[in-house]
């Protein structure tokens, strides 16, 4: 796991993407409750920058976040290219996240992570 810093994040100019290059799974962990999220994206900078824009109030991880950023810590698990995902298999991006979710025991109530895809 590659940690990705907060003022990356912060810098880091939105833009939309569609082939997959700049894809991944992320983490993000608050430091103080232990808490994680896993997310993906084909542009996971973008994504993450989203997370923490104050009107993104629409998850979990969002609202936390939101309350205090300098608690989280946040991390590239591994990119798309790494994992051969492109638009052509992409269905492989919903098992993959979910078994990323179960390995970080990111499932709430313990994690952020709410949503559940049952057997995929």
């Amino acid at each position: 796991m590659k940690e990705i810093f907060l003022d990356q994040i912060l810098s880091y100019k939105i833009k939309e993407n569609k082939d997959y290059l700049q894809g991944g799974f992320y983490l993000i962990q608050n430091t103080v409750s232990g808490k994680k999220y896993v997310g993906k994206s084909i542009n996971y900078m973008s994504r993450l920058k989203q997370h923490t824009f104050k009107s993104a109030n629409k998850t979990l991880i969002d609202i936390d976040l939101n309350l205090n950023i300098s608690e989280f810590k946040f991390y590239l698990i591994k990119d798309y290219a790494e994992l051969e995902i492109n638009f052509f298999n992409r269905k492989k991006e919903s098992i993959i996240e979910q078994e990323f979710i179960y390995k970080n025991n990111a499932n709430y109530p313990l994690g952020y992570n709410i949503r559940c895809y049952g057997r995929l």
